[in-house]
């Protein structure tokens, strides 16, 4: 096969399909990039959503979902599984909970979660490693539901 121009639009599997299709073994052009969510029963009687600033710098949401619910959400920290295998970690439930209860009269406890989800998205590892701000790059999940795009600070590795 000739092609001028080759898409791979793979989302976190973009390194296998290198490695598969391309013979290019050992690619590691991505780096995968975690993001989990909380579902509790509905927190407030609106159609608004709320983007709240944390402590530490990071951003979290609460969204109305689903008429009965709200979603709460994300979290971002780099992943090395399988993308298949994305699932919350304690920590994150943790930190989103405590998170959420800063802002909402009613605190948000393990208890109050009615279901969660989690996607793998990734970002780009082109280049020598350091601190680099994501212009306009949206680490996609491949469940995203919504998907947010944050001006974050990105730790690329190499």
């Amino acid at each position: 096969m000739r092609a001028k121009l080759l898409v791979n639009a793979a989302g976190p599997w973009v390194d296998s399909v290198i490695n598969g299709t391309m013979g290019k073994n050992g690619a590691h052009n991505v780096r995968l990039v975690k993001g989990s969510h909380i579902v509790v029963n509905k927190l407030y009687d609106h159609d608004r959503c709320y983007i709240f600033q944390n402590g530490d710098g990071r951003i979290i949401f609460a969204i109305p979902y689903e008429g009965d619910f709200t979603l709460i959400g994300t979290t971002d920290e780099d992943y090395k599984g399988e993308p298949k295998d994305v699932a919350i970690s304690d920590r994150e439930t943790d930190y989103l909970c405590a998170a959420a209860s800063e802002y909402f009269a009613k605190p948000v406890t393990r208890e109050d979660i009615v279901w969660t989800y989690s996607g793998c998205g990734r970002c780009s590892t082109m280049g020598r490693a350091r601190r680099r701000k994501r212009r306009a790059i949206m680490c996609s999940r491949w469940m995203a539901m919504p998907r947010v795009a944050r001006r974050s600070m990105c730790l690329a590795a190499s």
